[in-house]
């Protein structure tokens, strides 16, 4: 914020400085959003994308693939694999030996086994879309924030005029100036929260599209694998 800011700042009202700071730290906020979901939606799909190669390099291993603990919590496609794992252990018994033996589903145990892996699909997608709602909030508060300042601050200086009885421009530029900041610092929440939002949602529609294909995937191979009658 350069000095011609801060002097704005300063010279404005009460009401003026409230919404400038509400304003500020909603900014502050959404940078914070900005910069977890960078790192962590980067993350998830470098993650989601080694553990598929994983998976496709051990097909011969599908029932006892690992993936390193530091990795796992943020790969959304082993969590689908461990949902479907899980499953499918639950119907053919802990113990089963399925690489070797394999097993035998009915199809309503195959249904049960479809629904688990979209229940992992719905837990991670909910799990990328949260604190998205913090930049969507930013992109229009921020704004009417904005506007709402300014509309006060011109208020502001129609009155100190009248007061004055004169329509000199040293009488109302130091209250217009004081309510233009406002409009200032709202677009400037809004422009990065809009921006980046929309980066966000075309990620994690990606990622989404990626455990979709992956969800269709196990199943298949869960079908080749196992008998289902």
């Amino acid at each position: 914020m350069n000095n011609t800011l801060i002097q704005t700042f300063v010279t404005s009202d009460f009401v003026g400085q409230v919404i400038t700071l509400s304003i500020l730290a909603l900014s502050i906020l959404a940078w914070f959003v900005i910069i977890d979901k960078i790192r962590y939606l980067r993350a998830v799909e470098r993650n989601a994308q080694a553990f598929l190669a994983q998976y496709r390099k051990g097909r011969e291993r599908f029932f006892s693939l690992n993936f390193p603990k530091e990795h796992a919590r943020l790969c959304p496609t082993f969590k689908m694999y461990l949902a479907v794992i899980k499953e499918v252990r639950r119907h053919v018994g802990e113990q089963a030996n399925l690489d070797a033996a394999g097993g035998t589903l009915t199809e309503l145990q195959m249904e049960e086994i479809e629904e688990a892996v979209q229940r992992a699909i719905s837990n991670e997608t909910a799990q990328m879309e949260k604190l998205m709602i913090i930049l969507a909030i930013a992109a229009v508060v921020g704004p009417l924030m904005g506007l709402l300042g300014t509309v006060w601050g011109i208020m502001n200086a129609f009155n100190e005029m009248a007061k004055a009885g004169s329509p000199s421009l040293l009488i109302v530029a130091p209250g217009i100036a004081g309510a233009l900041i406002t409009t200032v610092v709202g677009l400037l929440v809004a422009i990065p929260s809009v921006a980046m939002y929309n980066v966000f949602l075309s990620m994690i529609r990606r990622m989404g599209a990626l455990m979709d294909d992956f969800a269709g995937e196990l199943v298949a191979a869960i079908r080749r694998r196992l008998l289902v009658r």
